[in-house]
């Protein structure tokens, strides 16, 4: 009797054990962590934790300098992000260009952001989406392993072609203004 309690243990501690590194396995070895540089907002906590809760990663912090983001997240999880953030940057490309006198235009890489535009312009419409087309593309990036990444900005006159103002984000800082056209 004691032998089969022995061995009914030994099968549970054994069990356990399996578990617990098949755990570590999935968190360790088929996980990453990747830092997002963020501006810091009030609430940037509970943006991390809507990300948390709707799976696209297991962990999200804010590193101690509060100068970035910190996300864990598995091999699926990368790849349900990267659909995520391409779905974000069409919609928005979808909204903008829907105008007659501004597009923005990313590259397939999503390095470069090219805003093809005209004097009559919406500064408002642009300015709104720039936001968030900087982050998906940044997002994008270092989901690839961009250990540096950065996104090229151009802004192109649709009547002429002539490029107008480039810029190297975050490196420089982007202006999209009335300057552009003098």
């Amino acid at each position: 009797m004691k032998k089969k309690i022995a061995k009914i243990i030994g099968i549970l501690v054994s069990t356990v054990a399996v578990v617990i590194a098949s755990i570590a396995i999935y968190l360790f070895a088929v996980s990453d962590t990747i830092e997002l540089t963020m501006i810091p907002t009030s609430d940037i906590q509970e943006q991390l934790d809507v990300f948390v809760e709707a799976d696209l990663c297991w962990r999200a912090y804010i590193n101690e300098d509060e100068t970035a983001a910190v996300i864990h997240l598995t091999k699926r999880q990368r790849e349900r992000w990267i659909e995520w953030i391409k779905d974000s940057a069409n919609q928005a490309l979808n909204r903008v260009n829907s105008s007659d006198n501004l597009e923005y235009v990313i590259s397939e890489d999503y390095k470069v952001l090219t805003l093809r535009a005209n004097e009559n312009m919406s500064y408002r419409s642009a300015g709104t989406y720039l936001g968030v087309l900087l982050f998906d593309m940044e997002i994008h990036q270092v989901l690839m392993g961009e250990e540096k990444w950065i996104v090229h900005f151009v802004v192109e006159d649709m009547d002429t072609g002539e490029i107008l103002y480039t810029a190297d984000y975050p490196k420089e800082k982007i202006r999209v203004d009335e300057t552009i056209w003098e």
